[in-house]
């Protein structure tokens, strides 16, 4: 939404550029950082005094009509959207290992686990 917000003050601030390396597409971000701080901050700056009147005094129509024109997807946020999702990558598995002390030894050891979702549940039950 705050991209939409931005690009209705001034459209030359945020551009997309889309290319094509081999056969999958890109696109790249285009940010006018000289305009940021001067004509992108105004605009937020209305966006939210409108946002506050409309919650101040309870004006569900009003702001669901504002909401809904940001909400609004154009045929370019489509194809921004399409290229995420045909480059999308699987999640990260987060895996920590363990560091144990043994009794019987005074060195800590140190125990890894497999990169699965199975190694994440061990790691997790023999930390705690």
């Amino acid at each position: 939404m705050i991209l939409q917000v931005v690009r209705e003050a001034d459209p030359s601030i945020v551009q997309f550029e889309f290319t094509k390396k081999g056969d999958k597409d890109y696109f790249y971000l285009n940010i006018n950082r000289e305009k940021l701080r001067t004509v992108a901050f105004e605009g937020i700056k209305k966006f939210l005094a409108k946002l506050h009147i409309y919650k101040s005094m309870g004006d569900f129509d009003a702001a669901k009509k504002m909401f809904d024109g940001y909400s609004a997807v154009d045929d370019e946020m489509l194809r921004v959207r399409d290229i995420v999702i045909a480059n999308k990558v699987p999640r990260r598995i987060n895996l920590q290992p363990n560091v144990f002390l043994d009794h019987t030894n005074p060195e800590p050891y140190y125990k890894g686990y497999d990169e699965t979702f199975e190694g994440v549940i061990q790691s997790y039950t023999e930390r705690y």
